[in-house]
């Protein structure tokens, strides 16, 4: 990842990453360009990331960045983790139900959960 802070305007973003080619791995946040969007003198006021071919702008800091792009990957490790789940129990449409671990695919009509639910009670000891 290359850092740089340059003085531009937010329309000149796509240009300005553009230019920077740098690919590495810094403080966790994954590979890509960074540019940092000069607001003031102090910090930038926003972060453009260029990350697998998207550029995503990111409000604030570079603390702020760091941490937003953290809280992302958490998201996505959990929702990737909820995908692998369902693809292992044979779920790949919605609506599914599950009575007594058994699989129901579809919206159907009330009797079919009831006889469902009739023969997971008859089933238990």
């Amino acid at each position: 990842m290359l850092l740089a802070e340059l003085p531009v305007v937010l329309a000149d973003i796509p240009a300005a990453v553009g230019l920077l080619a740098g690919r590495a791995d810094f403080r966790g946040i994954g590979p890509g360009p960074v540019l940092g969007v000069r607001g003031d003198e102090e910090a930038p006021h926003a972060i453009a990331h260029l990350d697998r071919g998207q550029l995503k702008l990111y409000n604030g800091s570079f603390d702020t960045f760091v941490r937003v792009r953290s809280e992302h990957a958490a998201q996505q490790a959990a929702l990737d983790e909820e995908i692998a789940l369902a693809e292992s129990l044979g779920v790949n449409s919605t609506p599914n139900f599950f009575i007594n671990g058994t699989l129901i695919r579809g919206a159907l009509p009330f009797s079919t959960f009831q006889r469902a639910i009739d023969e997971a009670i008859a089933a238990t000891p």
